[in-house]
């Protein structure tokens, strides 16, 4: 009977000793044990990157102890605890230990936020059999959730009737060391005797759903469900909404800078929302589409200064340690100058998405979204032919610019095959649905691919010139001494040669994309029946 759950909903409210103990199995009798009252902080990262690594993560405070604790998503089995007086910020902030290691890859960079609180008094009473033998420990457990302290990042949840409420009473049956045979032989009778029902979702699960929440019910990830007979204007206004909402999510977390994530999100929707309203011609009113371009390139324009300094501070220690240790201390005033910069772009940013400009943009973008189907072109057309042809043409568009790019080619042309590449990635994402799911995610993969290495060759390119600059500056407001502009230097040597690298496997990298079989396999999910 291993496979018994956990956790048991008990089917009445009272929790005293004396009420269980006259409904268990005659003889059986109950002692009472330690009692134990723990205020507990959920933690995850804006995504659920924590949940999705498969646990919890929790802040725990019970009288003058305060620890924070790692558990399994069934909230069974061992788990990580650590010492910690307050919840923490980031995952990297956290000292060695293995807690810290099972969480900094899926919580790096992003900040911890405090998603729902929970006070838990739990008791613990031994169970014994008619003849005073020790059967196991019944831990009970009354809960009351809580909303934490408003987090302006988090997304809006559904209206609830209140911010704070009680969860059913749980009993869990722990086996005594070297009992074994209780989670086998007592659990049947205990749940017959006690008319338990298994509790199917955890603890936490279940308070986040009376807040109006669920674990994944944000992801940065583009997903959507469109049927290929569905209207071009209508998968095409689907595709929009969706964007829109992770746009929003974003907003407030990248105006207070939680972390970095919050503004990288923000425009990465912008600019596939930008992608969107220029590769999937011919569905809404040409006027329309250009005003909402130009608006939203506004904002990828806003909000690009901000997030290069994201970018520049978040690489700075590779920077350094790229460099001979005793080069090292003198970019300290490099790094002094940048944090002094972020924080003036950052209120720059703020003031953007809290102006009119951008209020009333997304005011008109929402009303465009919900307006009355428009007259255009293609609005009426099935999306599966648009879609196959609006792909198949960056396909070709992809190839026919990454085969003119040879050792001499200026790095511009580099940054616009990038560019289609994006586009080609977006469109993919954008009507995956559409595809075989393994066949499409397989181009989506193999895009990526050809698309970090691009990356990595322009951000390379724009930081060594950025640098450049940002040596003058320095050296004209009289912020840099010379072995500061030294250290510079040998930093814009070292990138410049990393750049150098990246360009000469451009080559293969590019080969591997336009392999005969990737180029056969492009033709037969995307190429119109007529090409």
């Amino acid at each position: 009977m291993s496979h018994l759950p956990t956790d048991y909903h008990l089917p009445f409210e009272t929790l005293s000793g004396a009420d269980l103990a006259a409904r268990l199995p005659e003889g059986w009798t109950l002692i009472p044990g330690a009692a134990l009252r723990v205020s507990l902080t959920l933690l995850d990262t804006f995504d659920w990157a924590l949940h999705g690594a498969g646990g919890w993560l929790l802040w725990c405070l019970s009288g003058e102890r305060a620890w924070l604790s790692w558990r399994r998503l069934d909230d069974r089995g061992a788990v990580l605890d650590l010492p910690l007086d307050a919840p923490p910020a980031f995952a990297q902030s956290l000292p060695s230990g293995p807690l810290r290691e099972r969480i900094l890859t899926p919580g790096a960079g992003r900040r911890l936020l405090p998603l729902l609180g929970l006070e838990r008094f739990q008791r613990t009473l031994l169970l014994r059999d008619a003849q005073g033998e020790p059967l196991g420990e019944l831990e009970l457990s009354e809960f009351r959730w809580n909303e934490p302290e408003s987090v302006a990042a988090l997304p809006p949840a559904p209206a609830v009737a209140s911010r704070g409420g009680v969860l059913a009473p749980r009993l869990r049956l722990t086996a005594l060391r070297g009992q074994r045979i209780a989670l086998h032989e007592v659990a049947p009778a205990l749940v017959a005797a006690l008319c338990l029902e298994p509790a199917r979702v955890s603890v936490y699960e279940e308070a986040l759903a009376q807040l109006g929440r669920r674990p994944g019910d944000y992801s940065s990830k583009f997903a959507l469900d469109l049927a290929p007979e569905m209207p071009a204007e209508a998968a095409t206004r689907a595709i929009l909404r969706t964007l829109c909402r992770t746009l929003e999510a974003n907003v407030a977390g990248a105006s207070a800078h939680l972390d970095p994530e919050f503004l990288h999100d923000l425009r990465v929707a912008t600019r596939r929302t930008r992608s969107a309203l220029s590769q999937i011609k011919g569905v809404f009113p040409e006027p329309l589409v250009e005003d909402f371009r130009e608006r939203f390139a506004w904002l990828q324009q806003a909000t690009g200064p901000a997030r290069d300094l994201d970018v520049y501070l978040g690489e700075f220690g590779a920077y350094r340690d790229s460099l001979p240790e005793s080069l090292r201390p003198r970019l300290d005033p490099v790094q002094a100058y940048l944090e002094r910069l972020q924080a003036e772009e950052q209120q720059r940013l703020a003031m953007h998405l809290a102006g009119e400009r951008f209020t009333t943009l997304l005011a008109d973008w929402r009303a465009f979204l919900a307006a009355p189907a428009q007259h255009a072109p293609q609005a009426r057309e099935p999306i599966k032919p648009l879609a196959n042809a609006r792909i198949w043409r960056l396909v070709r568009r992809v190839r026919r610019e990454g085969r003119a790019i040879g050792p001499d080619t200026p790095q511009e042309a580099l940054h616009e095959l990038r560019k289609s590449c994006k586009k080609l990635r977006y469109l993919m994402e954008f009507f995956a649905s559409l595809y075989p799911e393994r066949a499409v995610r397989r181009q989506i993969k193999l895009i990526k691919v050809l698309l970090d290495h691009l990356g990595a060759l322009q951000d390379l390119s724009v930081q060594t010139a950025w640098l450049r600059a940002l040596a003058r500056r320095m050296s004209e407001e009289g912020e840099a001494e010379a072995e500061t502009l030294l250290a510079m230097g040998a930093l814009i040597a070292r990138l410049l040669e990393r750049q150098q690298q990246l360009r000469k496997g451009f080559g293969p990298v590019f080969d591997g994309w336009l392999d005969a079989g990737t180029q056969r396999r492009l033709r037969d999910l995307f190429a119109p029946e007529t090409s």
